[in-house]
């Protein structure tokens, strides 16, 4: 299909896409830096003292963040429907800088996340 321009119209990517690419860039940021776990666990704790409960997510990040850290890595960047639905419930808010964030919303918003979700 052809827009006004003339140029191949395509569908914008799933947000599913964006939160694997975010997700991508704490993994790294996690191997680097695995004290970043505590800022995790903090977080869980903050929410559960916020909430007063745990949702079923919340608890299996407890569970996963006092495993190995490769499990945890591999949950980040995991495209299935695991990892899709822990993403959505990630306890990593606030480790990525706003100019990581920013720059991996406008490659979402251009369409150009291919590149930075491959292996």
């Amino acid at each position: 299909m052809k827009g006004d321009s003339g140029s191949t119209w395509a569908p914008p990517p799933r947000p599913e896409v964006r939160s694997l690419a975010l997700h991508k860039i704490i993994a790294e940021k996690l191997r680097a830096d695995p004290s970043l776990l505590r800022q995790a666990i903090s977080t869980l704790n903050r929410w559960k003292s916020a909430d007063g409960t745990e949702s079923a997510d919340r608890l299996e990040w407890r569970e996963l963040l006092q495993g190995p850290v490769d499990g945890i890595l591999a949950i980040l960047v995991d495209p299935g429907p695991r990892g899709i639905r822990l993403r959505n419930a990630s306890p990593f808010t606030g480790v990525l800088t706003n100019e990581e964030r920013m720059r991996i919303i406008k490659a979402w918003r251009a369409g150009e996340l291919t590149a930075l979700i491959r292996d």
